[in-house]
């Protein structure tokens, strides 16, 4: 029933940001799911058992994408 409040750190222009659960897009149409207007904070209310796994935020720039703030919520 808590919340959690993910972050990634990241800097430069025309960057984008696509948070994953495991391997597949988090589902932003859950209400309890909200992202910050700069999309580098990932909040999930209410949690439940099934929020348990491995977040992770893909960063894309016009050169190339890496994968940044890994968080293992348990």
């Amino acid at each position: 029933g808590g919340t959690a409040v993910m972050k990634v750190l990241a800097a430069g222009n025309d960057l984008g940001f696509q948070w994953l659960f495991g391997s597949e897009p988090v589902d932003l149409e859950d209400n309890r799911v909200s992202l910050s207007a700069d999309g580098k904070t990932l909040t999930i209310t209410q949690l439940t058992a099934l929020d348990a796994g491995q977040y992770s935020c893909l960063v894309t720039a016009p050169g190339g994408f890496l994968h940044g703030g890994r968080h293992e919520l348990n």
